[in-house]
């Protein structure tokens, strides 16, 4: 999964929770670890995204203090096992959603340049606020993937742009996957279509429904090492290419 550019910087944001954003968000960053330094920072206070990367005793405090300026990220990364490391959650983050600068995110990984990381996953709490905002704006070419997994959560995605709009961001980095998708079911056919006509860009690459996601999980290991010849662990390769490509 090497890609030999500047570091590409991906938010996976949805205010609608249960989407697979999390999961999207671990994997994702967990194929790209597997070929070049990689970088997870776990914005959500929930810290789902560090628990499936093996880290549950953070409190989330270093990254919140990044996130304010009073310590570099570097305070706040820590390595896995995985070829990822890791800025973890925790309930210290949800202390400054409100209060942290549009540009947050983007100061604290300047100051984490002299690490090399080619490629920035972010996981973006379920919400429209201050912080989600820092996470879009986390560098001037970032994308953001929206992870919709039903019709209702594709009609959601108008509340969302109307955010996206008012903060004058590009809409060409926008972009949005099915998750849970079973292409034998009528109504995900029907989702497809819709979403194949709505303004964003759609991914090709479609994440299938799996009981292998809750699994890995629950071991908290990504699917490239839990089940690195599983369907749906391609599904997430080809994900990662596509955005590699943007």
């Amino acid at each position: 999964m090497e890609k030999n550019t500047t570091m590409l910087t991906i938010a996976m944001s949805n205010h609608k929770g249960g989407s697979g954003k999390t999961s999207m968000a671990v994997n994702v960053a967990a194929a790209y670890g597997q070929g070049q330094p990689t970088l997870l920072i776990d914005l959500d206070p929930q810290a789902d995204a560090s628990a499936a990367m093996g880290i549950n005793d953070d409190t989330g405090q270093a990254l919140a203090d990044a996130l304010m300026g009073r310590v570099g990220l570097d305070a706040a990364i820590r390595p896995t096992g995985w070829g990822v490391d890791v800025a973890p959650g925790g309930e210290a983050v949800s202390h400054v959603i409100d209060s942290v600068s549009p540009d947050a995110v983007r100061t604290a990984l300047a100051s984490v340049r002299s690490r090399r990381y080619r490629v920035v996953v972010i996981d973006c709490p379920p919400a429209l606020s201050r912080l989600v905002l820092a996470g879009w704006r986390a560098a001037p070419d970032a994308i953001t993937v929206l992870p919709v997994d039903n019709p209702s959560a594709l009609r959601a995605v108008r509340r969302f742009r109307g955010a996206w709009d008012d903060a004058g961001l590009d809409p060409s980095r926008l972009r949005v996957v099915l998750t849970r998708f079973d292409e034998r079911r009528v109504i995900d056919k029907k989702l497809a279509e819709e979403a194949r006509e709505a303004p964003e860009t759609l991914i090709e690459a479609r994440i299938r429904e799996s009981v292998v996601v809750p699994e890995s999980a629950a071991w908290q290991k990504p699917l490239v090492v839990f089940a690195p010849r599983h369907a749906l662990t391609e599904d997430i390769r080809r994900v990662a290419r596509e955005l590699a490509d943007a």
